[in-house]
C-alpha cells in the first residue's frame, strides 16, 4: 500500500471479516505517512472495533520503540530478515509476510490483494538500487 492507493475502511473490514474465519488475531501495519491526517488511524481504529467486536488498537511506532541504539543482534536479525525478504522478491513471492519462527526465516502468505505487487523485475531492482542510493536502471 502507498499513499496512492489506500484502502478504504470497507475494505479493511472486508479483510478483517474475511481472515478471521481462519486467524486467531490479525495485525495492520500502516505507516503513519501514508495518510495525512494520523488522527484518522484512531478514527479507523474505533471503527473496526466498533463493526466487528474485536478489541483493536493503533500506535505510532516511533511511540513504542525503545529508541536506544541497535544492538549487535537486532542489527544482525535486521540484515537477515532484510536479505530473506530480497531473495523471496526476486523468487517472486509476493504478498507475504516475512518473519522469524525460533530461529528459521519464514514466509506467511497473506490473503487477499492487500498489497500492491512490483510489476517487473527491472521496477524491483530500481527500488532496491533507490533504497541503497544506486542509479536507477533506465526504462
Amino acid at each position: 500500500m502507498t499513499k496512492y492507493n489506500k484502502l478504504t475502511d470497507k475494505q479493511y473490514l472486508d479483510i478483517i471479516n474475511e481472515m478471521r474465519k481462519t486467524r486467531r488475531s490479525i495485525l495492520f501495519i500502516i505507516s503513519e505517512k501514508i495518510y495525512d491526517d494520523v488522527a484518522y488511524l484512531t478514527k479507523l481504529r474505533k471503527y473496526l472495533e466498533a463493526e466487528t467486536d474485536i478489541p483493536t488498537k493503533a500506535h505510532i511506532i516511533g511511540f513504542i520503540q525503545r529508541g536506544a541504539k541497535p544492538t549487535a543482534m537486532e542489527r544482525f536479525y535486521a540484515w537477515r530478515l532484510s536479505k530473506y525478504c530480497i531473495d523471496n522478491l526476486l523468487k517472486g513471492n509476493f504478498n507475504v509476510a516475512v518473519g522469524l519462527n525460533g530461529d528459521k526465516e519464514q514466509i506467511t502468505p497473506l490473503e487477499g490483494n492487500t498489497f500492491a505487487k512490483v510489476r517487473s523485475e527491472k521496477e524491483l531492482l530500481n527500488i532496491i538500487n533507490t533504497i541503497n542510493n544506486k542509479k536507477s536502471l533506465k526504462e
